[in-house]
């Protein structure tokens, strides 16, 4: 029973101190507060199962190896690759099982699958150096206190039901995020997901104030099943277009373009204006008899903030369908991209 009581305190303890340092690292570097991983609370469970298994590793003798100093050394590469083969099972977990993307590190030099790489390999060798030195001399008297202290180990069972029961409705979360993710056929990066949904519902009635850790998920989970269909505002960078308008719209363009001379002939005009009405008419049809009926259209200006996959979120759309009507590989800030809106 001890050690059941040890690595729940120290399981406990380090996804608490794993989210700190995520939510230190990631704030700063996006420049907001960001509640990194997919759960509610503050815990982080990548961070908790890696503390019980570097506790577990530290703890071993290794009485074969004479030298300390190489028994220190031998310890702390275990602890490294232990590490990388957690992150990289969690992460090949969420991005193959459901779809999405805890953590991306896909602009790293040498990377396995965004999952990994040794950049952070090395940051987690620099944990281990830390855990090793720095905690273990008191964390054996640390657990040994929480076995003395009934109200302590009464505090951290009430830890543990809040981290289960969390766990619990997170995986429901996730289980929205792996359904959405297969009908826009992406893959979908968690922590970029949040922020657009935050932004999202930041612009309507609906604010969400300070960090609000529930009322996010809320909100993800009515977007997740299509119960969050709010009318975009014309005051924001875009409008509506209706079918009917579309035409009126091609007309006017062709007015703009076309500045006939005098000297071409009437006949010629004709045949131009023919060509032209024809055209029209052929991207009229191609709209009008796909499978799922194209009739309304977003014109989205792109801001520095937009990406790809922010705007398919914000639109209920995918990648592939924007890509039909733009050119998204060459998108810079301030061009304007037209957005259909499928009616089933």
């Amino acid at each position: 029973m001890t050690y059941i009581i040890n690595y729940l305190f120290v399981f406990m303890l380090f996804c608490f101190i794993g989210w700190l340092l995520e939510v230190a690292y990631r704030s700063y570097r996006h420049k907001y507060f960001v509640n990194p991983g997919f759960l509610v609370g503050c815990a982080l469970p990548i961070y908790g199962t890696g503390g019980v298994c570097l506790y577990a590793i530290c703890s071993l003798k290794l009485s074969f190896i004479t030298s300390s100093a190489w028994r220190i050394v031998v310890i702390l590469i275990i602890c490294t690759i232990l590490m990388t083969v957690i992150e990289f099972i969690a992460g090949y977990i969420s991005l193959r099982v459901y779809h999405n993307r805890l953590w991306d590190y896909s602009d790293r030099k040498f990377n396995i699958m965004g999952i990994i790489c040794p950049e952070f390999s090395l940051a987690w060798g620099v944990c281990a150096a830390i855990f090793y030195f720095g905690f273990m001399p008191w964390l054996d008297k640390a657990c040994g206190l929480v076995n003395e202290q009934v109200g302590l180990i009464l505090l951290l069972g009430i830890f543990v039901g809040i981290f289960l029961v969390d766990l619990g409705y997170s995986m429901r979360i996730m289980d929205y995020v792996r359904a959405y993710s297969k009908r826009v056929h992406e893959i979908v990066n968690f922590e970029a997901f949040k922020k657009s949904i935050r932004d999202k519902a930041n612009e309507s009635k609906d604010k969400l104030k300070g960090i609000s850790f529930l009322k996010l998920r809320h909100h993800m989970i009515r977007f997740l099943n299509n119960e969050d269909k709010e009318e975009p505002k014309e005051e924001e960078l875009f409008k509506r277009v209706e079918e009917p308008e579309l035409d009126k719209i091609l007309e006017e363009i062709e007015t703009d373009r076309e500045e006939p001379k005098e000297e071409v002939k009437e006949v010629k005009e004709d045949e131009e204006r023919d060509i032209t009405d024809e055209a029209k008419n052929t991207i009229l049809d191609s709209i009008n008899n796909t499978e799922d009926a194209y009739v309304t259209y977003h014109i989205h200006e792109m801001k520095e903030t937009d990406t790809i996959e922010s705007i398919c979120i914000k639109y209920n759309t995918s990648k592939n369908i924007i890509g039909d009507y733009n050119d998204i590989e060459n998108l810079v800030i301030g061009d304007k991209i037209i957005i259909p809106e499928v009616n089933e």
